[in-house]
């Protein structure tokens, strides 16, 4: 029975320290922020953004740099190849992209958004 009971507690054990390997924390850097905030400036170099857009935009900017992030995490987590990691990436990207779209769409104006698409074709 004592056994039975350690076998048990074992298997419970290693479930909950495998289910909390897999959590995935993300910390913004400095690095994350620099990122974020040069991608930002890009936008406001382009289509002039107001003092209330600017903040709007870098945290846009900033989810990006935590989705990739986290991503990123998840891939060491699986052990992937940088090859796989390149293959996962492209339908990520795609994503990625749809969001900063209608994340933008939502805080520029439409002549801003205008200038924005031919800023970056």
């Amino acid at each position: 029975m004592q056994r039975l009971f350690a076998s048990l507690l074992f298997c419970a054990v290693a479930t909950f320290a495998s289910a909390q390997s897999r959590e995935i924390t993300v910390t913004d850097t400095d690095a994350m922020r620099a990122n974020a905030a040069k991608h930002a400036q890009q936008v406001d170099a382009a289509v002039g953004l107001t003092g209330e857009q600017k903040p709007r935009v870098n945290e846009v900017y900033m989810v990006v740099e935590r989705r990739l992030a986290a991503m990123d995490q998840r891939f060491d987590k699986a052990g992937m190849s940088p090859e796989d990691r390149a293959v996962e990436m492209k339908s990520q990207w795609v994503g990625v992209e749809q969001m900063v779209e209608f994340q933008l769409a939502q805080i520029l104006t439409p002549d801003q958004i205008t200038k924005w698409h031919e800023a970056i074709k």
